[in-house]
């Protein structure tokens, strides 16, 4: 005679959040792992690790501050430098369409950085193109994914095309790049051909999304 074996469902939720740290073999993926997990089982409770690398809990609700800053400032300089080697391990120069801190400091564009509990963790851009606005220099540094922060920065530079009278938002990213990508799509982004001044590459994704259209997600 066999027997059932039966798992309350906190506890199959717990196994299906924790899996994938079994299967990694990176300690660094794993230390990340674990903490997305964590945050999905208390929803979100998780503080934003410090950069002296410790950990600890905070408020369910991050205090997230998404503000105009300026490029150049030397806080700022830091995480665009985090984002460039970022960028340029994934991908080779010729797919790499990088912005300048000048560039970004023109007068077209409207660069806002996203800080958890007094840590700059993100940014992101938005080009004036004339016919369309342009999403640029989109980043969240790794410790900090996982709290909906370029979705909040995305929103914002939406509402910045918005104001400025654009009905369209085009962006290029690339393929190594999974979770902008996801992002990207659940915001109402669609995959398109080049654009502007772009030429096609394999490593490359252009996207656009019509800002008359706010999906529920």
């Amino acid at each position: 005679m066999g027997y059932a074996i039966y798992k309350h469902p906190c506890e199959t939720a717990i196994f299906k959040a924790f899996l994938p740290c079994l299967s990694s073999r990176s300690a660094i993926h794993r230390r990340r792992c674990v903490w997305v997990a964590m945050q999905r089982i208390l929803g979100g409770a998780l503080m934003v690790p410090p950069r002296s690398g410790t950990w600890g809990f905070l408020n369910p609700m991050p205090d997230v501050m998404i503000q105009v800053a300026d490029p150049a400032s030397a806080p700022v300089l830091k995480l665009i430098e985090e984002l460039d080697g970022y960028l340029q391990g994934l991908y080779p120069p010729e797919s790499n369409h990088i912005l300048t801190v000048e560039d970004l400091r023109q007068a077209n564009v409207v660069f806002l950085t996203a800080a958890v509990d007094g840590h700059l963790v993100g940014c992101g851009g938005i080009l004036h193109q004339l016919e369309y606005a342009e999403i640029k220099r989109m980043f969240v540094v790794p410790r900090a994914r996982g709290l909906r922060i370029g979705r909040r920065i995305l929103d914002e530079l939406e509402a910045v095309a918005r104001s400025w009278g654009m009905t369209v938002a085009r962006l290029e990213t690339g393929v190594f790049q999974p979770e902008a990508l996801g992002l990207y799509e659940k915001a109402g982004y669609q995959r398109r051909y080049a654009f502007g001044g772009y030429g096609e590459h394999p490593l490359c994704v252009f996207m656009e999304k019509k800002l008359g259209i706010i999906p529920g997600g």
